[in-house]
């Protein structure tokens, strides 16, 4: 199923009537909508142009399944005080990330969720996974060693929906740093959407 950022001019006020009028839904074959501000972009993912007007509070992205996107572009359409600046297809994307913790409990945590618990249509490339220090003993307050250390980096690379959710996930972790989403997309047209 194909997905789309769609860049709309609204206020806070009339984006969010948009979208409680069009939610979408996670668990149905529609997909669900996943907000711009919610995902960790990188500059690299959003034209310069966009950047300026993110910034202006009047512009937000968008991100939907294609029924769903269908469905905003039609209703946008209908309300004059709503405008779709751009349209683009979102291919894919891949994030960076680094986790270091000093309890095996939370270790444990973050690598199920690198690994078993990946959303479907993502993976995790190039894992490298460091556990405990068999030489260190105890944890002491100013030691520089502890008795236990997860430490882990690597990439996620994935398609839409799974990227994105997985992009909200990441922020949730305690202990794990990712950098910026970046999205590979294409130009695409209202008309194509809707």
């Amino acid at each position: 199923m194909r997905w789309y950022e769609l860049l709309i001019e609204a206020s806070e006020k009339e984006l969010e009537s948009l979208l409680a009028e069009h939610p979408g839904d996670a668990e149905g074959p529609g997909g669900a909508i996943y907000r711009g501000s919610e995902l960790r972009l990188a500059e690299s993912s959003i034209a310069d142009r966009i950047l300026e007007f993110l910034h202006a509070k009047t512009h937000h992205l968008v991100f939907a399944s294609e029924p769903v996107a269908r469905e905003l572009v039609r209703a946008i359409r209908e309300k004059p005080d709503i405008k779709l600046e751009g349209v683009r297809e979102v291919l894919s994307g891949r994030v960076g990330i680094k986790a270091e913790a000093y309890n095996r409990e939370i270790g444990e945590k973050i690598h199920r969720a690198l690994t078993v618990e990946l959303p479907p249509g993502t993976a995790c490339l190039d894992l490298e996974r460091v556990e405990q220090d068999p030489e260190a003993e105890g944890v002491e307050r100013f030691s520089p060693v502890h008795e236990y250390v997860y430490k882990a980096q690597g990439r996620i690379v994935g398609i839409p929906p799974g990227i994105l959710e997985l992009d909200r996930r990441l922020v949730r972790l305690d202990f794990v740093h990712e950098e910026p989403l970046e999205l590979e997309t294409r130009e695409a047209s209202e008309e194509e959407v809707g």
